[in-house]
């Protein structure tokens, strides 16, 4: 996945209520749009994090370096992004 060329949005906007002491008052506004990752080891999946589009590769090898999956980056034979979530049972690729 080239963050480049994502066309995932970042923001989006949104309808909202802003209550205050001086009272409600709806309003519009832009809210930050976030994208859940969920980052498999060997097959099995060892975690999901939410993250802005961009960098996904970056973000599941700092995962896991900081969760012991791999001690350096040289435990990583492969890094393979999938834009699109792939359907339960399927084969890994």
């Amino acid at each position: 996945m080239n963050h480049e060329t994502d066309e995932r949005p970042t923001s989006r906007d949104l309808k909202m209520t802003r209550v205050t002491p001086a009272g409600a008052e709806a309003k519009a506004d832009r809210v930050v749009v976030e994208w859940p990752v969920l980052i498999h080891a060997n097959g099995v999946p060892v975690g999901l994090l939410m993250a802005l589009p961009g960098h996904e590769r970056e973000l599941a090898a700092g995962f896991a370096l900081t969760e012991g999956i791999i001690s350096n980056r040289d435990d990583l034979l492969g890094l393979e992004a999938c834009a699109q979530p792939r359907e339960e049972g399927a084969a890994e690729g």
